[in-house]
């Protein structure tokens, strides 16, 4: 077992559908906050029911950034080790994809997953949206482990523009220092 780890395992699924362009595109900085937008109440609702977690159910004190007060559920010194199952409309065995190549997806994804950096970060944040937003890590270096999982969607789209969206399901498991 790695030196500072804590017990019992705090284990939590997350699950995200929508658009998953690479790090490159331009609507990405969008994409990120889209992904905060729609992991914020799984985050919720984890933190109400977690005694580890449950300071996070109220906004607290944290300073806005662009009117938004976001709070990280895994904070300095708790790192994460991340399975991910990613469904997509294509193929298996498909690295680059309609949608982009497969690492900078997951770029997109691990910065959706982290505290913006700057109100530059917060495109998309609306007063609709509120003015509170639990992220899962504080930053993406929090990630000590990944597994990643690529399926073929069947489910089929809407319309063109979705051809390109996926489903994503994340197991995370919180360990107190690093490795």
């Amino acid at each position: 077992m790695p030196r500072g780890d804590w017990r019992p395992r705090v284990p939590l699924m997350l699950r995200y559908t929508g658009p998953l362009p690479t790090g490159n595109a331009e609507s990405s900085k969008a994409i990120k906050n889209r992904i905060r937008r729609y992991l914020h109440p799984q985050l919720l609702n984890f933190a109400k029911g977690d005694y580890h977690f449950n300071y996070l159910a109220t906004p607290g004190n944290q300073p806005p950034l662009a009117g938004v007060r976001f709070a990280p559920l895994a904070i300095e010194g708790v790192s994460a080790e991340v399975r991910i199952e990613i469904l997509r409309r294509e193929p298996p065995g498909q690295i680059i994809t309609n949608g982009g190549d497969l690492d900078g997806r997951l770029k997109t994804l691990f910065d959706g997953l982290r505290l913006p950096k700057d109100a530059g970060e917060t495109h998309g944040f609306t007063p609709e949206w509120g003015d509170y937003c639990i992220c899962l890590l504080q930053d993406d270096a929090q990630i000590r482990k990944v597994i990643i999982d690529t399926r073929e969607w069947l489910e089929p789209a809407a319309d063109a523009s979705k051809k390109t969206d996926v489903e994503i399901r994340m197991d995370v498991d919180f360990f107190r220092g690093t490795i």
